[in-house]
């Protein structure tokens, strides 16, 4: 099993004036990544056509895609269905 495992090094800024600890800063990172793999995953569900008008997604935690909002339609498109 060991050998199928793929890990990422993501390297983070930790700013001392902004950040108490270092470990918030990671978990701000990894929470941002989430985000983005997140929006990454709906897009390919709309475009192919797995979440159709008549479906719902229904997503287990907060929706806070402000930083990746393009500002055109496709993007609020993607989230007609999802609550």
């Amino acid at each position: 099993m060991a050998k199928n495992l793929h890990l990422d090094i993501v390297k983070y800024h930790f700013d001392p004036a902004k950040d108490n600890v270092p470990v918030n800063a990671a978990i701000a990172k990894a929470n941002s990544m989430m985000h983005d793999i997140e929006i990454d995953i709906l897009g390919q569900m709309v475009h192919s056509g797995t979440l159709e008008p008549d479906h719902m997604l229904i997503v287990d935690g907060p929706l806070q895609f402000i930083r990746q909002d393009t500002g055109k339609p496709e993007f609020a498109d993607m989230f007609y269905n999802v609550v």
